[in-house]
């Protein structure tokens, strides 16, 4: 039987609030660059916890968004197992639209990194890979594919990661495909990880008709940073 696998990790709850925040500012901002997070959303002490299939807890379970000329509201999103609450105010200062984005592709190797370490380097022996499926509501999915190939099932999640074998650290073409398709739905990245590092993609702002385009015209595997102007592909090492 194929392993399946489902937790809420540190990572998982920490995208859970990014998607909350990041998908209010792009539904309800007028101007989503004049938005700013809370500041403790990009700090790495949002959540406290060493083992990363325990539960996690939120260090906060509420959060500030200022949106200049918004009605001032609070409204609540679970995540994971854990009322969040989200106060909206029309003054202030915080983070940026901008660096919540930016960091979210890097959050779970930053905090589930030695669980998508193990599974990559079970990849790197077997051939078989695995995908890290990251839901809006907090929680991770992990699923066992086949000999080098997993299919990427579309869910609406915040992004996702699969295993690649060690040497294999980057995007094939039904990888961007599949991102692609993630990111024009809301998704945030889609990832592939090795033993030793990893490769993503993920949109800047709402990806462009343009970008969509050019993306997927690439041909063979993208292994290399590369900027276009709604979505960045780039290398991390754990």
């Amino acid at each position: 039987m194929k392993r399946q696998l489902s937790s809420v990790t540190k990572a998982s709850y920490i995208l859970g609030v990014y998607y909350a925040v990041i998908d209010y500012i792009e539904v309800e901002a007028p101007d989503r660059y004049e938005a700013y997070p809370d500041e403790c959303l990009v700090d790495e002490d949002l959540v406290t916890g060493l083992d990363p299939w325990n539960p996690p807890v939120l260090a906060k379970d509420r959060f500030y968004l200022v949106v200049p000329g918004s009605s001032e509201e609070v409204f609540e999103k679970q995540v994971g197992d854990r009322l969040v609450e989200f106060v909206v105010s029309s003054e202030g200062s915080g983070a940026s639209y901008e660096e919540l984005l930016a960091k979210a592709p890097r959050i779970p190797f930053t905090f589930d990194g030695s669980l998508i370490k193990e599974l990559a380097a079970e990849t790197s022996r077997t051939g078989i890979e695995y995908i890290f499926l990251y839901s809006s509501d907090g929680y991770l999915f992990v699923l066992e594919g086949g000999y080098l190939r997993v299919n990427i099932p579309f869910v609406r999640v915040v992004g996702s990661v699969h295993t690649h074998p060690e040497g294999s650290c980057g995007l094939s073409s039904k990888d961007v495909e599949s991102g692609l398709d993630l990111l024009s739905e809301g998704g945030l990245f889609e990832a592939a990880a090795t033993p030793a590092c990893y490769f993503y993609m993920a949109r800047t702002r709402s990806v462009s008709e343009e970008d969509y385009v050019k993306a997927r015209m690439i041909r063979g595997d993208i292994l290399e940073p590369l900027r276009l102007e709604t979505i960045v592909f780039d290398k991390g090492y754990y």
